[in-house]
């Protein structure tokens, strides 16, 4: 049991460091794969946000220079896992900034899919 949750957590842990990859890239085709279409964002100053909002913000939205994924850790239950990650980012106008983000996966036949997660700022 625990090496399948050790390799379901590292699963979610790849996806999570893919996922700011594609949010530099602004790659929508990962977020129309791993994005499940009822997802939910509690963002930073907030507000809540569909999957529709955030990839309307990727497509309108300055590329990003960089987002460096510090710390990610999961936690697995059955079909469902919750992930905790520290990232660090600049943007292409200079701004630079920590946050920790909570994301809750769940997994279907088409595989795992992040369906909420609720972000907040990291004070220098």
């Amino acid at each position: 049991v625990f090496n399948v949750l050790l390799r379901l957590g590292q699963a979610i842990e790849r996806l999570e460091r893919e996922w700011a990859g594609a949010h530099v890239r602004k790659d929508l085709n990962w977020y129309n794969r791993y994005v499940a279409s009822d997802y939910r964002s509690v963002l930073a100053d907030g507000r809540i946000a569909s999957r529709a909002d955030i990839v309307e913000h990727l497509r309108s939205a300055e590329p990003g220079q960089a987002v460096k994924v510090e710390a990610v850790d999961v936690r697995v239950y059955g079909d469902a896992a919750v992930a905790t990650v520290t990232q660090s980012f600049n943007t292409a106008s200079g701004k630079a900034g920590r946050s920790r983000i909570t994301d809750v996966w769940v997994r279907s036949g088409s595989g795992w899919k992040v369906r909420h997660s609720h972000e907040g700022p990291l004070r220098p």
